[in-house]
């Protein structure tokens, strides 16, 4: 009997702030991976202070409304202890970017993920 592959689509979106705040984008529309493997979700930011400001990350799952999983500034803020060994983020603020790692994929990890930019304030 064969392996069977599942793959997961990851839709991405484009939930920037535009106001007082700068630009979010993501550039890429949706990833499809094999379940178990690592996707990386790059946002690129147009923020004043981008150091400091604080990104959060969001997911959507089909049917549900929008859940954050965590959020960081300098220091990374999972919403969920259970989420330590799946979820990572990171800014590369050379580059102006954050990047949302999500490891081990499973089909339950079928959804839309999106940055939002607060500033340099959690909220």
């Amino acid at each position: 009997m064969g392996t069977v592959n599942m793959w997961t689509p990851i839709l991405l979106s484009n939930y920037g702030d535009v106001h007082r705040l700068g630009l979010l984008k993501q550039t890429q529309l949706s990833i499809t991976k094999a379940e178990s493997k690592t996707i990386r979700i790059e946002c690129h930011a147009t923020v004043s202070d981008f150091g400091n400001a604080y990104i959060h990350w969001y997911r959507q799952k089909p049917g549900a409304p929008p859940e954050r999983i965590l959020y960081f500034s300098s220091q990374l803020h999972l919403d969920s202890d259970s989420d330590k060994e799946k979820f990572n983020a990171e800014k590369k603020i050379d580059k102006s970017l954050c990047i949302l790692t999500i490891r081990r994929i499973a089909s339950s990890d079928a959804a839309t993920y999106y940055c939002q930019n607060t500033g340099t304030g959690k909220q």
